[in-house]
């Protein structure tokens, strides 16, 4: 059938992204749709209104074993969703666009949502976006109001419904119909069956990353003024969300792609006690082992760790 349940992970891009055009990669910012390529825009709001759209996008995959993310995952397979104001041309009753991949054979599909922030209500961004990630995984337009996947937003809070509807095909073509079949009859799609039938229902994330600080070493000296490079080794089942430096308790700042490093340059003297705390895409954490050195005028070298 070419489905298979696993989790999976969809990043709500809302800061814009530069894009090119080629095949599907969510990792490396490649478009299909190559009318979208170059500076695609930000959605503009950072606030109580984007934490809306996110709690009604969560809201709608919470059945699911699909984690939800505003922060791009560092490795493992996710799909990514650009929310942003513009529509590129394709008319002002378009909110977003998607190519849609049957079976989810490429898990690294980008997707569109248009429109401002407060052009609509949560819920219709919401029903959007959710529509636009569905396309990416071989989900078609449904002739049901009250589905997400029906073509024409209709107001209210759709929901991805546990009922076989007719497929409102274009011009007559389904295009995923062996991934429908699976779960309706012929022409039909229930879009509750075909998603957990991808991802299986929602398992809760409880496995916390794993992570060291790999260099430098704890109780290792540096001369006053060194350059090195502090680097941590993380993995995590569903992906690193991002890892947080600490010094002496105060946070110095975070890394979220790989390899994750930070640059120590011109060191002055005194004691150091570095941390990291490793934050996975599903929301736990952990903190690392604790490297403490010392940089004075007499220490050694700094020889170790590059990036």
């Amino acid at each position: 059938t070419g489905t298979r349940a696993k989790l999976g992970t969809t990043f709500l891009n809302f800061d814009g992204e530069n894009l090119t055009a080629g095949n599907d990669d969510a990792r490396n910012n490649s478009t299909t749709i190559g009318q979208l390529a170059g500076a695609y825009p930000a959605w503009g709001e950072n606030g109580s209104q984007r934490q809306a759209v996110v709690d009604a996008v969560m809201a709608d995959w919470a059945a699911y074993n699909m984690i939800i993310t505003t922060s791009r995952p560092a490795s493992g397979e996710y799909n990514m969703i650009m929310i942003g104001p513009k529509n590129h041309g394709f008319g002002n009753g378009v909110l977003g666009i998607a190519p849609v991949d049957c079976n989810d054979n490429n898990p690294y599909n980008i997707t569109y949502s248009f429109g401002g922030a407060g052009q609509w209500s949560a819920t219709t961004f919401a029903t959007t976006i959710g529509q636009e990630v569905a396309h990416g995984l071989g989900l078609e337009h449904v002739n049901q109001a009250s589905d997400i996947m029906n073509p024409t937003n209709s107001g209210g809070n759709p929901a991805f419904l546990d009922t076989c509807y007719s497929v409102a095909s274009s011009g007559g073509q389904i295009y995923c119909s062996s991934q429908h079949l699976q779960y309706c009859g012929s022409g039909q799609q229930n879009s509750h069956q075909e998603l957990l039938g991808l991802y299986g229902p929602a398992v809760p994330d409880t496995q916390n990353p794993t992570g060291t600080i790999t260099f430098p070493t704890d109780g290792q000296t540096f001369p006053t003024g060194a350059d090195f490079a502090l680097t941590v080794d993380a993995s995590d089942d569903t992906g690193i969300a991002g890892i947080d430096l600490y010094n002496n308790g105060s946070f110095v700042s975070a890394d979220t792609t790989e390899p994750y490093a930070w640059d120590i340059v011109d060191i002055p003297d005194g004691a150091y006690a570095f941390q990291v705390t490793i934050r996975d895409i599903g929301g736990n954490e952990v903190q690392s082992n604790l490297v403490n050195i010392t940089v004075s005028n007499d220490g050694g070298t700094s020889t170790g760790g590059t990036t």
